[in-house]
């Protein structure tokens, strides 16, 4: 099993393996930070121990890195052509992408109802389960024994002048084929809402919140801006709910079909608010299975397109969000990297090539995204708010089998009410000279308690 851990960080760190992030990966991207810190290799604090003589801290490191992803992200948007290139685009594929002019109403209102914050909430208490369970087994024989289980409790509490204050309960992690378990599952918190939260979930980061436009490299939103070049929208049954007061809730269902099998998209049954707009309800799937080294060489293409025109991108983005002097180390960094890869250190470029013993060994090797269901439930009789998340996936890599499940639920104890929340301390980012309000600071005192101060200050602008 340590051996196993042990390769995630080089697989997690190649362009290449990106796919395995929504395959292979599922599970082990989702293990409790401690459990994943107990089995791969630790790097001595404050600095990082590289052979190329990094004389970055991780700190620093990791700012570097949270500018060079923004930097790609606006070199792909630049490569995939501007706003008005994509909204044209988009305006034509959506001449065929609604099967009925119901069915386009009802995107629309869904589309500016994901797009739009409520600023009506005011606060929420909430409890939190949750329940991750990977399983191993041989995939010709049938037999799957337990890998990992765990299971979190927390208690949430949110209010919009103030941030989100997160308390756990209680925590349980099972590892039957280890003899020490270390660590912990208090990081698996999730939180039910905030403003920008993204409506539908996916056990990924890329889902946390509201993106308005597509991005063809990741998964795409079947609601966000562009997606009616990948989607096709049909209307489908109806519902109605009546209210202890006599109003009736009208529902809608969007079937969501790929325009084309394609990893990215989404396939499924979607239940919306048909005045409000709001998702109430979703049952959906990845449109086809992940063939991981398939997806492995299309992305190497796409890298070295990338990476001949992300250089000026990244320089200009880093001048313009890191320090001075920081900026400057980073730069004699690279230098020294290229200046290498040009003599043939292979520094540069070799993380790029699949090792050959790799792609000889591992075969077959895909994926498969089962089911995703999301439901809502509406409190005080007009606050939609999530009530259930459940996922199941599974990846085959040689004669294994990995199956997946994670289970969310959500029990509010007081929705919109006028409790007091202690004020948060602020947050704290160490390349500013004042503190960012933005950022998220995590504080665990000795009654476990653990505070997030983040969307405190109103609902922020969907990101781009």
């Amino acid at each position: 099993m340590r051996q196993l851990f042990g390769l995630s960080p080089y697989l997690l760190s190649v362009p290449m393996y990106r796919p395995f992030l929504a395959g292979l990966l599922f599970a082990v991207a989702l293990l409790p930070a401690g459990l994943r810190a107990q089995a791969s290799p630790r790097r001595p604090a404050g600095r990082d121990s590289t052979a190329r003589g990094d004389t970055l801290t991780d700190a620093q490191r990791r700012a570097v890195r949270e500018v060079v992803r923004d930097a790609r992200a606006i070199n792909r948007q630049r490569l995939g052509g501007d706003s008005a290139t994509r909204a044209r685009l988009a305006a034509e594929a959506a001449l065929s992408a609604f099967g009925s002019p119901d069915a386009r109403a009802v995107f629309d209102r869904a589309r500016d109802a994901r797009e739009r914050q409520d600023s009506a909430l005011r606060s929420y208490r909430a409890t939190t389960t949750q329940r991750m369970s990977v399983h191993l087994g041989a995939r010709r024989l049938g037999l799957e024994k337990l890998l990992f289980r765990g299971d979190n409790v927390a208690e949430i509490s949110w209010r919009r002048d103030v941030g989100v204050r997160v308390r756990p309960v209680g925590s349980r992690m099972t590892v039957p084929m280890a003899s020490e378990v270390a660590g912990d599952f208090v990081s698996a918190v999730s939180i039910p809402y905030f403003p920008g939260r993204e409506q539908l979930w996916f056990p990924s980061s890329d889902f946390g919140r509201v993106k308005t436009e597509v991005d063809d490299r990741d998964i795409i939103h079947p609601l966000a801006r562009g997606a009616e070049r990948y989607y096709r929208y049909d209307i489908g049954d109806s519902a109605d709910i009546t209210l202890p007061d006599g109003r009736v809730i009208k529902l809608r269902e969007l079937r969501i079909t790929a325009r084309k099998p394609d990893w990215r998209t989404f396939v499924g049954s979607f239940w919306f608010d048909r005045d409000g707009g709001q998702l109430v309800r979703a049952a959906y799937r990845l449109a086809t299975d992940i063939d991981i080294w398939g997806v492995a060489n299309e992305e190497i293409k796409k890298d070295l397109q990338e990476n001949a025109t992300l250089d000026p991108v990244r320089d200009s983005v880093l001048r313009a969000r890191l320090p001075r002097d920081l900026y400057v180390k980073d730069s004699l960094q690279r230098a020294r990297v290229q200046a290498s890869a040009s003599r043939g250190g292979g520094e540069d470029g070799d993380d790029e090539e699949v090792p050959a013993w790799v792609s000889a060994t591992m075969r077959p090797m895909r994926a498969k995204l089962d089911a995703i269901t999301v439901e809502y439930a509406l409190y005080k009789g007009k606050f939609w708010l999530p009530r259930a998340h459940s996922a199941t996936a599974s990846a085959d890599v040689m004669f294994m089998r990995m199956p997946f499940r994670i289970d969310e639920k959500f029990t509010y104890e007081d929705v919109d009410g006028d409790f007091t929340l202690a004020t948060l301390p602020p947050a704290r980012n160490p390349f500013e000279a004042t503190p960012s309000p933005d950022s998220i600071d995590v504080d665990l005192d000795n009654d476990v308690e653990v505070t997030i101060a983040a969307g405190g200050g109103g609902p922020r602008p969907p990101t781009p």
